[in-house]
C-alpha cells in the first residue's frame, strides 16, 4: 500500500506545482516586463538628457542673429580656436568639442549619483559655486562693453540669462537639499549643465 500511495502523492504534488506555475506565469511575465522597461528607461534617460545638452550647446552656431542670443563661450571659443588652427572648415569640429563638455559632465555626475545615492555631492556644489562666481565676474566685466558696442537691451538680456538661472538653481538646491531624491538631483544637475552650455558665459561686447 505504501508503494502504491507514494506515486499518487507525487502525482498530486506535480499537478499542484504545475497549476501554481500556470497561475503565476502571467504575473511573473508582467513583473519581468516592467523591470526590463524600468531598466531601459533608466538607461535611456541619461542618454536623452545628454543629447539635449549637446543640442543646446550647438544652438550657439544657429544661423540666426538675435540681439538677445547669448552665443555661449563654451561653444564659440573652442570653435574659434580649432578654426584658427586648422582653418574655417573645421569650425564645426571645435563647436562639437565645446558642446560635448556639458553632456560628458552630466553623464559622469549622473553615473556617480545613481550608483552612490549621494544626491548632493560636494564636488557638484563646489564646481557650481565656482562657475557661478566666474559667470558673475564675466557679467560685470562685459556689461560696459556690451552697452558701448551693442545696446543696453542686449546687456540686460545677457546678464539675466547668465545670472538668474544660477540663482534659481542655487535656491532650489538649498531649499530641497534634505528631500532630494536621485531623480530630482539628476534634474537639478541637468538644469545646471544646460545653463552652463547655454548662457553661463555669453558673448559680451561687440559681435563679430
Amino acid at each position: 500500500m505504501e508503494i502504491a500511495y507514494e506515486p499518487n502523492i507525487t502525482l498530486k504534488r506535480t499537478r499542484y506545482v504545475g497549476a501554481s506555475l500556470r497561475l503565476r506565469s502571467p504575473l511573473s511575465f508582467a513583473l519581468e516586463g516592467k523591470m526590463e522597461t524600468s531598466e531601459k528607461a533608466q538607461t535611456l534617460t541619461p542618454v536623452v538628457a545628454a543629447v539635449s545638452l549637446f543640442l543646446i550647446g550647438m544652438a550657439a552656431l544657429a544661423p540666426v542673429s538675435l540681439e538677445i542670443a547669448p552665443y555661449s563661450f563654451v561653444t564659440i571659443i573652442p570653435a574659434f580656436l580649432v578654426s584658427g588652427i586648422l582653418g574655417e572648415k573645421f569650425l564645426i569640429v571645435g563647436a562639437v568639442l565645446g558642446s560635448l563638455i556639458a553632456p560628458i559632465g552630466y553623464i559622469m555626475a549622473a553615473r556617480y549619483i545613481s550608483r552612490s545615492g549621494n544626491t548632493l555631492p560636494k564636488a557638484s556644489v563646489i564646481t557650481f559655486v565656482l562657475v557661478s562666481v566666474l559667470s558673475l565676474a564675466s557679467a560685470v566685466s562685459g556689461w560696459d562693453l556690451t552697452i558701448r558696442y551693442i545696446s543696453a537691451t542686449r546687456a540686460i538680456a545677457l546678464v539675466i540669462q547668465a545670472l538668474s538661472p544660477a540663482l534659481l538653481i542655487l535656491l532650489i538646491g538649498f531649499i530641497c537639499r534634505k528631500s532630494l531624491t536621485v531623480r530630482r538631483s539628476l534634474v537639478l544637475h541637468w538644469a545646471a549643465f544646460a545653463w552652463l552650455s547655454w548662457s553661463a558665459f555669453p558673448w559680451y561686447g561687440e559681435l563679430l
